[in-house]
């Protein structure tokens, strides 16, 4: 029985094959001939110097590995100039697709601990932390400044930092802000000093809030250390902390 489908992640791509290997799905793919323009001197040419087979990973199909063999073209210019043809569904340099990484990245700040997720993905656990920390470093931001009302509370992280760390969110957001590697005094003073905050704590005398979404925070913190089997460096514990509540309700989508 013949049939078309729009694949996930793979549309306006040219399936020319699909088989059935030992232990995942072949797809022979290749982009639709066209045009392009030449990255040295700016002239368009359809002249195809060379092809070659690239393998790509993709996301399952039927609850199977699926592995995409690209018939990738080189144009060729008058100018000399020899350059591969763009793909959409896979970025220069990579191994996996654009669909993949989306949903790795997505796996990586909600699955449960970086070896699930790796084995959930067939890569190494290594890699897993490699792109957590690329992922980590534009989106967990420092704090120049404090709001006026804040929330406090510690938990027990066994970190290489220390035995418990320290939660500060914003009371009236109810979002978690930064976490601190230790709950000494001096780290909490000299911290509050910094960020512009007074050390007095009046604000539960003069505003009708509470502590307790805090221990909320707190409490879905414990699951993902609990989850992870323990994190021996700080910096992803609190990244993999302040990640996981912006993106808590976000899902992915596929096609």
């Amino acid at each position: 029985m013949n049939f078309t489908m729009d694949l996930p992640g793979l549309k306006g791509v040219k399936v020319t094959k699909m088989e059935e290997r030992e232990g995942f799905i072949a797809l022979h793919v290749e982009m639709p001939r066209t045009p392009h323009r030449c990255p040295s001197c700016g002239e368009r040419t359809e002249r195809i110097h060379d092809y070659r087979i690239q393998k790509v990973q993709h996301l399952k199909l039927f609850e199977r590995w699926v592995y995409l063999f690209y018939r990738k073209r080189r144009y060729a210019c008058r100018c000399g100039k020899r350059f591969a043809e763009k793909a959409c569904f896979v970025e220069r340099y990579q191994r996996q697709t654009v669909e993949w990484n989306q949903a790795f990245r997505l796996r990586l700040i909600q699955g449960k601990n970086f070896t699930d997720t790796a084995n959930q993905f067939q890569t190494s656990v290594t890699t897993a932390m490699r792109r957590f920390d690329q992922l980590a470093a534009p989106l967990v931001k420092k704090v120049d400044h404090l709001p006026p009302r804040i929330a406090i509370d510690d938990y027990k992280g066994d970190t290489k930092a220390g035995k418990y760390q320290v939660i500060i969110a914003d009371a009236d957001t109810r979002k978690p802000l930064d976490i601190l590697p230790d709950r000494k005094a001096d780290t909490l003073k000299r911290y509050l000093q910094e960020k512009g905050q007074q050390t007095e704590i009046l604000n539960s005398f003069a505003f009708g809030l509470n502590n307790g979404f805090i221990e909320g925070l707190n409490n879905q913190t414990k699951v993902i250390k609990r989850n992870a089997f323990g994190f021996r460096r700080y910096d992803r514990l609190r990244s993999r902390i302040l990640m996981h509540h912006p993106f808590k309700h976000q899902t992915f989508g596929v096609g």
